[in-house]
């Protein structure tokens, strides 16, 4: 075994954990062997992302293998994303019978949930659109953030949290 993918792996086990949380959001607490079970692959998704991490192209091991994580995950569950987000969560129904494919009422719902999100981020203003943006499409840290748009990192995380806030409301008024 290679020493660096090693060091790799242990550094960055619980992205298993994160990755796990992330794809289960919607599960109900009765169904906790959902979250053992994905979490369990995402340890073997990490073995795998560590041995596709190429260094050069400079991107953070731990942003790598989350989103190579979350995509095989995703599609081991059948659902296939135009764009993979955080927001981006598992139908009860797929996690609930991971062997059966989505139907049509499942992937009605989740285009249905993805238009709603898409209507409310559209409503957001144009900073914390940008925020949101920076923080979970490209994956960028507080502090990353923070140099962009001009802020603190607290600050960052203030903004970010109001913006979550308002889009839950936004989200559930529609």
């Amino acid at each position: 075994m290679n020493p660096d993918r090693d060091t790799l792996i242990e550094q960055n086990l619980q992205l298993c954990k994160i990755v796990a949380g992330i794809a289960t959001r919607n599960v109900p607490s009765g169904r906790r062997h959902c979250f053992e079970d994905v979490e369990a692959t995402c340890r073997l998704l990490l073995v795998e992302a560590a041995e596709k991490f190429e260094p050069a192209r400079g991107v953070p091991f731990d942003r790598f293998a989350k989103k190579y994580m979350l995509w095989k995950v995703y599609d081991e569950a059948g659902l296939r994303r135009r764009g993979l987000r955080e927001s981006d969560h598992f139908s009860l129904a797929v996690l609930s019978n991971p062997s059966s494919p989505p139907n049509q009422e499942t992937e009605f719902e989740a285009r249905e949930t993805e238009r709603r999100v898409g209507a409310a981020v559209k409503q957001l203003p144009r900073r914390a659109r940008a925020l949101l943006r920076h923080q979970f499409v490209h994956g960028k840290k507080n502090r990353e953030i923070g140099k962009v748009l001009d802020m603190s990192p607290e600050g960052v995380r203030q903004a970010r949290n109001r913006a979550i806030k308002s889009l839950r409301t936004l989200i559930d008024a529609a």
